[in-house]
């Protein structure tokens, strides 16, 4: 449940009288409200930035510029998110995007970016070959309905960077039982 506070502003123009309704809402049962750095779109508490059609990187540089922005490539641990990134891209660019999964440090052992292994969710493009040696990292291809492929880490591609939601800076206002 939230707590909405508002405030009606009264415009006077050439046009006429305009109004303007500005609200805040306030969680009222202990929730936190998670917001997001500007440029990132908050899912499930979690920020997600998705890097422009036009910077594209191999996942080194694609690394870098995430933990730049204090985030990680994403990790895609659950149909959810992966739907929730599948339609973000599908309505932007079409374009594939690096996640955060490879298996660079042990061939075949496939881990997200924050250090977990592979779960029971893995969309991977149907007739898949894993043993392929120089394809250590994966991204969503819009060319199978953004199933995962596994290719090469060097190529350049747009990619997803993920943070944690941080906690509203503002204070919730106590309710009056009155």
């Amino acid at each position: 449940m939230l707590l909405v506070e508002g405030l009606m502003v009264q415009l006077r123009t050439r046009h006429g009288m305009h109004f303007l309704f500005l609200f805040s809402l306030y969680p009222v049962d202990g929730r936190v409200l998670r917001t997001c750095p500007a440029g990132f779109r908050l899912f499930q508490d979690q920020c997600f930035w998705f890097s422009p059609t036009p910077v594209r990187k191999n996942v080194a540089a694609a690394e870098t510029d995430c933990d730049a922005r204090g985030a990680r490539l994403a990790c895609v641990k659950d149909e959810e998110t992966h739907n929730f990134l599948k339609m973000t891209i599908a309505t932007t660019n079409r374009r594939p995007y690096w996640i955060g999964l490879s298996d660079r440090v042990v061939e075949g052992m496939w881990r997200h970016s924050d250090g977990t292994a592979l779960g029971s969710f893995r969309p991977f493009r149907a007739n898949s070959n894993f043993d392929t040696a120089w394809r250590d990292c994966v991204m969503m291809w819009p060319g199978s309905a953004y199933q995962w492929l596994y290719w090469n880490c060097r190529s350049p591609r747009n990619y997803i960077c993920q943070k944690c939601g941080h906690g509203s800076t503002s204070q919730v206002p106590e309710l009056s039982t009155s």
